[in-house]
């Protein structure tokens, strides 16, 4: 029997901040309803979202990379449901996915500098840990620098570079020679990269 997405979400309306609350996260649930944030959001388009009681929000959310087109957005869900219509393969374990190289192409040609190759990840947290990873190889030298209050995710390598204790606490010792500066200081910045082992600043 095939899952209907619409009816559960019926049948389960209104009741989404006590369902994350009893099998997600209570806190962040109760951060929510403490700041009034606690909506049953029903729909979403562009840069708005409405509640159940139709009442309409402006979403002023622009740091992921997904709402660079706004939520919805009708050449975006004609291309998908036109890719699912195909019955393509997707996540062929060992594949070179022939759409992946397309996109990679046209991101070479529409970027204002030159890209030799392009390194597709699923989130910024992501691309900070291959950003670590991408520096210490090509350099050879172990020091990443970071701004003080800077926050870049929270996997072990993004955590490491957050400048503020608060997301920390509790997860260290995280990856060595993560070292602070403070944020717009260029002196602090040029007394670091003078050490000689550094292989990134991330900003």
């Amino acid at each position: 029997m095939p899952l209907d997405i619409e009816k559960l979400l019926n049948d389960t309306a209104g009741h989404g901040l006590e369902l994350f609350r009893e099998h997600v996260n209570p806190k962040l649930a109760q951060v929510l309803q403490t700041i009034g944030f606690d909506r049953d959001y029903v729909r979403g388009a562009g840069a708005y979202l409405w509640d159940r009681d139709g009442n309409r929000y402006l979403d002023m959310i622009s740091g992921y990379g997904v709402f660079s087109l706004g939520r919805n957005h009708p050449d975006v869900r004609q291309a998908l449901a036109d890719y699912l219509a195909l019955d393509y393969p997707s996540l062929v374990q060992l594949d070179a996915p022939v759409l992946c190289g397309l996109l990679a192409r046209e991101l070479k040609q529409r970027v204002p500098y030159e890209l030799d190759k392009v390194y597709f990840t699923s989130s910024g947290n992501e691309g900070i840990e291959t950003a670590i990873k991408y520096a210490r190889c090509a350099t050879g030298r172990p020091a990443i620098l970071y701004c003080r209050k800077a926050f870049h995710g929270l996997s072990n390598g993004a955590l490491s570079l957050c400048g503020d204790s608060t997301f920390r606490e509790g997860f260290e010792p995280l990856l060595a020679d993560a070292r602070e500066i403070p944020f717009n200081d260029l002196e602090a910045l040029e007394q670091a990269l003078a050490a000689g082992d550094v292989a990134a600043f991330v900003v």
